[in-house]
C-alpha cells in the first residue's frame, strides 16, 4: 500500500539488538511521527510474535541477533498473507551474508554507519515504493509472468552485469554495466558467442554448464555460486559470478537464457589478502609457547595456534570447536567462582581480564593455566569476542606452595619452643605486649608468673636429658591445663617458664592460680620407669601497679621468683617494692652508661667473616664494648638494653658507624684490600627521621666509599613499618649501601615482605647455628632461612660458626658465608691490621 493510500501511520517494525543502533534509529523516525511509527524489539522470538499479532508495513532486520541471524525471519514470514518488505541491517564485512540474505527474499540490505542509520526514514520511503512496484507487479504476474520474470531480474541485479544468449550461446543483448566491466561497445559483442570473451581454460567447462543451464525449467534458476573468467578488451582478467535463468515458450521450447554477471575480483582479491593475512598471523601466534586463541561471542574458537591445538581432546577435531572444549573438555562455558568465564567476565567489563583455570589435559593430567583474555572491538564499538592467551603456572604454583610451607614452618620454629611447642621469649614478648594494650584499654590487670622448677638440674644430670626433655614436656602440658584459653604459658629455655593471666580484676585470683599450678606439678610425673615430684618457684608481678613495660614486669617476676627460691622453693611470691636491689643496680648502671659516653670508654672490636668453601676473608663486623674503668668490660647484653630504653642507644650508634667507617678508611688508606664493614643498626637510630642523612654525613665525614658499607637491621626493626621502612632502606640502597637482616629466624616476617625489602643478605642467628648437629628443629630452621634466601637471590651469613661440623652442615646446604671463632674472635683494630696484611681478600 503506498503512503498515499494510508490513513494511519505506516507500522515499521526494527528488530535490533544493540541499543546503540536502535536509539540512533529511533531519533531518526522522531522527526516522521506523523507518517511513521516505529516499534523494536531486540530477538527473533520477539520478532515472530509482534509479526503474529500486528503484521508491520515493513521490517528492518539486524543480520546478526542473539537468538538466531535475521535472515531466518524470512523463512519464518514467507507464505503468510499479511506479507511485507524486509530491510536486513549489517555490518562492515557482512555484506556477503547480506546478499545472500536478499536471495531469501529480503527487500534490500543497508551497512550499519551513522550515516545510514540516520538516513533510515528516507530509505524505508524507497523500500516502500519498491515493494508497491514488486506488489504491483505481482498483480499482475499472470498476464505478464514471462516478461515480468525478466524484468525482475534485471531489476533486483541492475548494478550487475546482463547478458541474454540464445540456443546456440549467442549474445542477444547485454545491460551497460557488462559493456562497462569488460570495456566492449555494444555493437562489438553483439551476435558473438559468449565464450569468446571467456578465458581459454574456461570455455570447455562453461560449455558443459551451459548445456545444463538449458535444460533448466522457467521458474529454475543455475547455481549461483558458478564463478568463471572473463578476459577484457585491453587483456586483463575479471572473475564473475555466473548465475542463469530459461526463457521458454507458451509450448515450453528454449527461447534464451537471462544472465546475471557479478564481477567478484575485488571480493576475490579481499578473500585472497585476508587469506594471506590469516595465514600469516597464525604463522605469528604458531611461533607463541604458550596456547592462543581467537573466540567470538558464541564461544566459538576462530583460531588457534600449535600449543591450544596441542590441549584438544582429539587433535583431528578442529572444525566448530568451542573454548570450553579446548580447555576443558565441556560442552558447556565456564560457570562459577573456581571457572570465571573469560569471555563472560570481558563481556560484562568490557575490559581485559585475567583469570586461573583448571585445566584437563589430552593426557589426562590436570593442570594450572593463567588466563590473559583482551576484548576484540570492530570500528564501530562493537564486541566481536576476545583474544585469550593462557600460561602453565603449575610448576609455578608448586613451588609457591612449597616456599609458603616452609614459611609457615619456619615461622612456628622461629616463635616456638621445639621441645614443647609452647610460645618461645620472641612470642612471649609480643602476647605480653598486647594482653598489657587490651588491659590499659579495659582498666583491668595484667599478671605474669616467672616459674623456675626446683633442682632439675639433679634430674637432667643424673638420668640423661631424654628423661628430662620428657618431663619438661609433661611440666608443660601441666601448666597449659592450669590456665584459660586467653592466657599463654611460655617457655624462656631450660626449665623455667612464664605464664601471662589477661584481664585480672582481684590479685587474690592469681594466688589461686599460683597455687593450683604448685599443687598439680606435685602430682607424679610417671617417665618410663620413674615417678617424678617436681616443685617450682613462682616469682609474679602485675601490671601496671609493678611496672608499665614488658622489661620491667620482667624483671620484678624475675626478682619475686629469686626471693620465693631464697625462702625454700615450693611456693609463690609477689613482687613488692623492698625487692628493688636489682632496680636500684640498673639505675646506677644507667648512670654510668651515660658518663661512659662522655669520657669515651666505648671501644670497637670487629670480628671476620669468611667465605666457608675458599677461607678467603670477606668482611668484618663491628662490635662495641664498653670498658668500665671499675667493672672492667661489660658484655654488650647488659648495656645495650639498657640504651635501648634510655635512648642512648642513638648516640652510641652514631658513635660506632662513625668511628667503624673511619678505621676501615684508614685500613685502606694504609693499601689493605677493601672490605665491606658491617655495622648493627638499632631500632630507635633506624627510626630516626634523620637516620639516612646521618649515614650520608658520616661516610662524607670519614671519606669512606657506600660500597664498603653494610647495614645490619634486625628482623624485628624491619617489620615494625613496613611501609617506611620500604622507603627507608631504598633510600639507603640507591646510595650504594648494602643492607642485611641480621638474626633472621626470630621474627615475623614473611617471603612477601622480603622480596619487597632492598635487601642482598640474610643473618642466620646464632642461636640457630649453635645445636645444628643434635636439635632436628635447628637444623630445620637453619636449612629453611637458607633455602629460603636462595630462592629469593640473597646470599645467606651464619653467624656463631665454632666448629668445622657446624661450618660442614651449612656448607651442603648452601650457605657458604659465616663468622664465629672457628674463624676468628672479635679483636681490636691493630690485632685486625695484622689479620689483614696475611689474607688480603678483596670484599666480593
Amino acid at each position: 500500500m503506498t503512503e498515499a493510500a494510508k490513513t494511519s501511520p505506516i507500522q515499521i517494525l526494527l528488530v535490533e539488538d544493540s541499543q546503540t543502533h536502535a536509539a540512533v534509529i529511533g531519533t531518526a523516525f522522531e522527526t516522521e511521527a506523523h507518517r511513521m511509527r516505529l516499534t523494536v524489539v531486540r530477538s527473533l522470538a520477539e520478532a515472530r510474535n509482534h509479526i503474529a499479532e500486528t503484521p508491520p508495513d515493513l521490517a528492518i532486520v539486524d543480520l546478526l541477533l542473539p537468538d538466531g541471524r535475521g535472515s531466518q525471519l524470512l523463512a519464518a514470514c514467507q507464505g503468510q498473507s499479511a506479507a511485507f518488505p524486509m530491510v536486513i541491517l549489517t555490518g562492515n564485512g557482512d555484506e556477503e551474508a547480506a546478499v545472500e540474505a536478499m536471495k531469501s527474499g529480503a527487500l534490500d540490505y543497508v551497512v550499519k554507519s551513522p550515516a545510514t542509520l540516520e538516513e533510515m526514514p528516507r530509505i524505508v520511503d524507497r523500500s516502500l515504493r519498491e515493494w508497491d512496484h514488486i506488489t504491483e507487479r505481482r498483480r499482475a504476474e499472470k498476464s505478464l509472468q514471462e516478461s515480468e520474470a525478466r524484468f525482475r531480474l534485471l531489476y533486483e541485479r541492475a548494478p550487475l552485469g546482463f547478458q541474454s544468449l540464445d540456443d546456440e550461446g549467442r549474445i542477444v543483448d547485454v545491460n551497460q554495466t557488462w559493456l562497462e566491466d569488460l570495456g566492449y561497445a555494444r555493437e562489438e559483442v553483439l551476435g558473438r558467442n559468449f565464450w569468446d570473451f571467456l578465458a581459454p581454460e574456461q570455455r570447455e567447462p562453461f560449455l558443459a554448464s551451459y548445456s545444463r543451464y538449458k535444460a533448466l525449467g522457467s521458474n529454475e534458476v543455475s547455481d549461483r555460486d558458478a564463478e568463471f573468467a572473463l578476459v577484457r578488451k585491453d587483456g586483463k582478467p575479471v572473475l564473475i559470478n555466473f548465475e542463469c535463468r530459461v526463457e521458454r515458450d507458451e509450448q515450453g521450447l528454449f527461447k534464451q537464457t537471462h544472465c546475471i554477471l557479478a564481477d567478484i575480483s575485488e571480493r576475490k582479491k579481499a578473500e585472497q589478502a585476508l587469506a594471506r593475512e590469516r595465514s600469516f598471523l597464525q604463522s605469528v601466534i604458531n611461533g607463541v609457547i604458550d596456547p592462543i586463541m581467537v573466540i567470538d561471542l558464541d564461544y566459538q574458537v576462530l583460531m588457534m595456534n600449535r600449543a591450544a591445538h596441542d590441549m584438544l581432546p582429539d587433535p583431528r577435531q578442529d572444525e566448530r570447536l568451542t573454548c570450553h572444549k579446548v580447555s576443558h573438555h565441556s560442552d558447556r562455558p565456564c560457570s562459577g567462582a573456581d571457572h570465571v568465564c573469560p569471555l563472560e567476565e570481558v563481556r560484562r567489563t568490557g575490559k581485559p581480564v585475567t583469570v586461573v583455570h583448571e585445566h584437563l589435559m589430552a593426557d589426562g593430567e590436570r593442570r594450572f593455566f593463567e588466563l590473559e583474555a583482551s576484548p576484540l572491538w570492530t570500528p564501530e564499538g562493537v564486541l566481536r569476542g576476545i583474544i585469550e592467551s593462557s600460561r602453565d603456572i603449575t610448576d609455578r604454583l608448586n613451588v609457591e606452595a612449597r616456599l609458603t610451607e616452609n614459611e609457615k614452618r619456619l615461622h612456628h620454629l622461629a616463635h616456638h619452643d621445639p621441645l614443647t611447642g609452647l610460645p618461645n621469649r620472641l612470642l612471649f614478648t609480643d602476647r605480653l605486649n598486647q594482653a598489657m594494650a587490651k588491659a590499659r584499654r579495659s582498666g583491668t590487670q595484667v599478671a605474669l608468673l616467672f616459674l623456675d622448677l626446683d633442682r632439675f638440674k639433679k634430674i637432667n644430670d643424673s638420668l640423661g636429658h631424654d628423661i628430662g626433655d620428657r618431663l619438661l614436656r609433661d611440666v608443660a602440658i601441666r601448666l597449659r591445663d592450669c590456665v584459660r584459653e586467653i592466657d599463654t604459658v611460655a617457655r624462656m629455655g631450660g626449665d623455667e617458664f612464664l605464664v601471662i593471666l589477661e584481664q585480672v580484676e582481684e590479685i587474690k585470683h592469681v594466688a589461686l592460680v599460683a597455687e593450683k599450678i604448685l599443687f598439680e606439678l606435685q602430682q607424679v610425673f610417671p617417665v618410663d620407669d620413674y615417678r617424678f615430684h617436681v616443685t617450682a618457684s613462682i616469682g609474679i608481678a602485675v601490671f601496671p601497679d609493678n611496672s608499665p613495660d614488658v622489661d620491667g614486669l620482667l624483671r620484678c617476676a624475675d626478682v619475686a621468683m629469686y626471693r620465693a627460691k631464697d625462702e625454700g622453693r615450693d611456693r609463690y611470691q609477689f613482687f613488692t617494692p623492698d625487692m628493688n636491689s636489682r632496680a636500684r643496680d640498673y639505675l646506677l648502671l644507667e648512670g654510668s652508661l651515660r658518663q661512659a659516653l662522655q669520657e669515651k670508654q666505648f671501644l670497637l672490636h670487629y670480628q671476620p667473616q669468611i667465605d666457608m668453601t675458599s677461607g678467603e676473608l670477606i668482611g668484618m663486623e663491628a662490635l662495641v664494648r664498653w670498658e668500665h674503668p671499675e667493672r672492667g668490660t661489660v658484655p654488650p647484653g647488659d648495656f645495650i638494653p639498657l640504651a635501648e630504653e634510655t635512648g642512648l642507644i642513638v648516640p652510641i650508634g652514631d658513635w660506632v658507624l662513625r668511628t667503624a667507617c673511619a678505621q676501615n678508611k684508614a685500613w685502606q688508606d694504609k693499601g689493605m684490600a677493601p672490605m665491606r664493614m658491617a655495622v648493627n643498626i638499632s631500632g630507635q637510630q633506624f627510626r630516626q627521621p634523620d637516620f639516612v642523612d646521618t649515614v650520608k654525613r658520616i661516610l662524607e665525614e670519614t671519606g669512606l666509599d657506600p660500597e664498603w658499607l653494610e647495614l645490619e637491621i634486625t628482623e624485628s626493626i624491619v617489620m615494625e613499618n613496613v611501609g617506611q621502612t620500604i622507603l627507608t632502606l631504598t633510600d639507603l640502597k640507591v646510595r650504594d649501601i648494602h643492607l642485611s637482616i641480621d638474626d633472621f629466624g626470630t621474627g615475623y616476617s614473611s617471603l612477601n615482605y622480603l622480596k619487597r625489602f632492598p635487601i642482598s643478605k640474610l643473618k642466620i642467628d646464632r642461636s640457630f647455628v649453635r645445636d645444628v648437629h643434635t636439635d632436628p628443629n635447628d637444623a630445620a630452621i637453619c636449612t629453611a632461612i637458607i633455602a629460603l634466601g636462595l630462592s629469593i637471590d640473597l646470599d645467606v651469613v651464619a653467624e656463631g660458626v665454632e666448629t668445622e661440623g657446624q661450618a660442614e652442615f651449612l656448607r651442603t646446604k648452601g650457605c657458604i658465608q659465616g663468622q664465629g671463632y672457628l674463624f676468628g674472635r672479635p679483636g681490636p683494630p691493630e690485632t685486625i691490621s695484622r689479620h689483614l696484611t696475611d689474607q688480603p681478600s678483596p670484599c666480593p
